[in-house]
């Protein structure tokens, strides 16, 4: 049930994907100060143990910009109906498709600012940062327990230094996704080195069950690393 106080779910992926031009949930104005929100999220990552959510909205299509803005809703507001759904992959990561039905918002329950430029767009730079800072700390406790070599080791906990220092860096920065593509590269190196070195057994088979999980947004990494070259 949700309500884990501190815990909020990022809403934004909807049938059609998360690209801007792919969000049809709306937010409506209904009188001065007051607003409704109404659509369906497919894909909430911890929605249903969450207290509230970020859901970005569209409020329409300007100069040919679909416009978007980040609303803030609690879990279990009149009109909020989640649905758990599951991965293959990472099953104990809890996900939800998130129904909105004339969910009534304040003013104040609307983020300041461009919901795109401020919150979307640099959410897959700050995910990746942390889901492989979570990665590579696993990945040493790996090493530890296996009697992996201690080379592999030093490299993981370069990594780890890395990872930190670039989680400060400015997350719409095109040299902070320069260099967050060469981490993610050498991550995937030193993976592929580990692998060869650990052994069998539960550990490695929820391993080989989980790995597909750094394959998802591929093609939107990538995406991300050319356009910071062009301008970088």
């Amino acid at each position: 049930m949700p309500g884990h106080a501190g815990v909020t779910a990022l809403c934004a992926t909807e049938a059609g994907g998360a690209h801007p031009r792919a969000i049809e949930t709306r937010l409506e104005p209904m009188g001065v100060g007051r607003y409704e929100v109404t659509g369906r999220k497919k894909w909430a990552t911890a929605a249903t143990v969450a207290s509230s959510l970020l859901v970005v909205t569209s409020v329409g299509v300007v100069e040919g910009i679909n416009r978007l803005r980040v609303v803030r809703i609690a879990a279990n507001a009149p009109g909020v109906t989640l649905v758990p759904t599951s991965a293959s992959f990472v099953p104990e990561i809890p996900h939800a498709e998130v129904m909105l039905e004339r969910v009534a918002v304040r003013e104040a329950d609307v983020l300041a600012g461009d919901g795109y430029e401020l919150y979307l767009k640099p959410f897959r730079t700050l995910e990746d940062v942390h889901v492989h800072a979570a990665l590579v700390g696993y990945l040493i406790g790996v090493a530890r327990r296996h009697g992996i070599a201690r080379p592999i080791i030093e490299q993981l906990l370069l990594l780890a230094v890395a990872t930190r220092a670039i989680a400060a860096l400015d997350a719409r920065a095109p040299s902070t996704h320069l260099a967050l593509a060469g981490l993610l590269a050498d991550v995937t190196r030193v993976v592929a080195e580990l692998e060869i070195a650990w052994g069998e057994g539960e550990e490695r088979a929820r391993w080989q069950r989980d790995r597909p999980l750094l394959r998802v947004a591929s093609a939107a990494r990538a995406a991300r690393t050319e356009r910071a070259w062009s301008v970088w």
